[in-house]
Formats: C-alpha cells, structure tokens, sequence
C-alpha cells in the first residue's frame, strides 16, 4: 500500500505585480506620508502588521512610513 500524497504548497506561486503607480498616485502618497506625523504612522504601522493582507493601492503609503518592507 502506498502513502497518500501530500497536497502540493502554493509556496512556489506569488501573486501578479500590482500595476505601476501613476505620478498622481506617487505625488498623493508623498504627500500623505509628509503630512502623516508619528502617531499617524505608528496607527498606519500596526494595522500593517495587524492585518497583514491590506489592499495593494494602501502597501505603496505603508513602505513610505516605513509599515510594511
């Protein structure tokens, strides 16, 4: 008798790029990050690593202060 297979890991899968940001969207997310002060950040920060999985548009402002690498 042999052993039932393991199913496969999605491991080796990742996910589609998200589409490049226009120079609209980079302008609002540095203005976003400058107007952001400490506190701002540290919520943005914690709901980065609270949630894990935020909308692709949100992770662009979260790399800027520093929420999600």
């Amino acid at each position: 008798m042999t052993a039932p297979k393991k199913p496969r890991s999605a491991a080796g899968l990742k996910p589609a790029p998200a589409p490049p940001l226009t120079v609209d969207q980079q302008l609002l997310l540095k203005y976003y990050a400058e107007i952001c002060d400490e506190s701002q950040q540290h919520i943005l920060r914690m709901m980065a690593l609270a949630t894990k999985s935020c909308p692709r548009h949100v992770r662009p402002a979260l790399r800027l202060v520093g929420g999600v690498k």
